[in-house]
């Protein structure tokens, strides 16, 4: 009687133990549903980010570096410090090639707006600069870089 308890609790702490192991060698408690970080908020996305400033269009571009390259992505307006209004918003993933010469993965944002952004005038005189805030989520994030802008063409993409 006592072997018919002992053996099948053996073996059940010996498959724990493996799996435990085998999933912490290999990441995978990294990665959800094990770990999942959440939304994280980027704000501050102004001119700054801006690679067409142009008055019948501006186009700002966002990238995070994650350690993910899932495309299954969320992002949603946050807060707007600015009157032009966000016609197309899109998010996917990009390998951008940082300082340091190596291929790092992360979440990649684009925000077509209707014009050119605008600056707000608080009081007579006082300008500040317009901005838009994000809620970001990409899956298998394993954290959420600082926001870069980034530009892309044949050759890969780079932060500038």
């Amino acid at each position: 009687m006592r072997r018919l308890v002992v053996v099948p609790a053996a073996v059940l702490m010996a498959a724990v133990l493996a799996v435990g192991t085998v999933a912490a060698v290999g990441n995978l408690w990294k990665a959800p549903p094990f770990a999942s970080i959440g939304i994280n908020n980027v704000y501050g996305i102004g001119s700054d980010f801006d690679v067409n400033p142009d008055p019948e269009a501006s186009v700002l571009r966002v990238w995070m570096e994650t350690g993910s390259a899932s495309e299954k992505c969320l992002a949603m307006m946050g807060e707007a410090y600015t009157v032009t209004a966000v016609d197309e918003f899109f998010c996917s993933s990009r390998g951008v090639t940082l300082e340091d010469g190596n291929v790092h993965w992360g979440v990649y944002l684009t925000l077509v707006l209707a014009g050119e952004l605008a600056d707000v005038e608080v009081s007579e005189g006082v300008i500040e600069l317009g901005w838009y805030s994000l809620n970001v989520y990409q899956e298998g994030a394993r954290f959420y870089g600082t926001p870069y802008r980034v530009e892309c063409d044949e050759s890969g993409c780079f932060v500038f």
